[in-house]
């Protein structure tokens, strides 16, 4: 069995998976409100912020607000992102995670690197090659309490707390989604 979860809820992801075009559509929609740093510094300790995109985690490092964690991928609407942007990108002290997570794919690789830096007790940055999108769905699901913001592409960014409801939702799409295997 690829992945699997209990009665309690309990997911665990033991092979690569892919996202079906339904859901990427449903993911693609904008439930929640959009938020400025400032009011993610308002809402959130640095301590329990996943951020999750080149262009949150850029915004947020370059306003001196250090997420606990930051996933990017040194892109940003599938463009490179500038020496500049990488500088500020890197400037994040603490551990520093490199993981292969193909495009549209949520990889084991990445899904384990997020695992860690949650139980690791200081600040990491996760480096993604490939692409690092379905980290906040993840994050979401991994991170009881944290503070997940990602971006909306052309839209700004968003954050939701990983809390009981949140997670539910994570895994109904966590559980829709298709082992890579299967459509080779």
């Amino acid at each position: 069995m690829a992945n699997s979860h209990s009665e309690s809820d309990e997911f665990d992801l033991r092979e690569d998976l892919i996202l079906p075009e339904s859901l990427r559509r449903e993911l693609s929609k904008q439930y929640r409100p959009l938020v400025t740093v400032e009011e993610i510094r308002a809402l959130c300790d640095e301590n329990e912020v996943v951020a999750v995109g080149d262009m949150v985690c850029y915004s947020l490092i370059s306003s001196g607000f250090l997420p606990r964690i930051a996933v990017f991928d040194f892109h940003t609407r599938r463009s490179e992102v500038d020496r500049d942007w990488i500088s500020v990108l890197l400037s994040v002290p603490g551990a520093q995670l490199t993981v292969e997570n193909p495009q549209g794919v949520l990889s084991v690789a990445l899904w384990n690197a997020l695992r860690r830096a949650w139980e690791f007790p200081g600040r990491t940055k996760i480096v993604v090659r490939g692409e690092e999108d379905l980290a906040g769905l993840a994050s979401i699901y991994l991170m009881k309490g944290a503070c997940v913001v990602y971006g909306l592409p052309g839209l700004g960014m968003t954050a939701i707390r990983s809390d009981e409801n949140s997670r539910k939702i994570a895994l109904s799409i966590l559980s829709g989604m298709v082992p890579v295997s299967s459509v080779r």
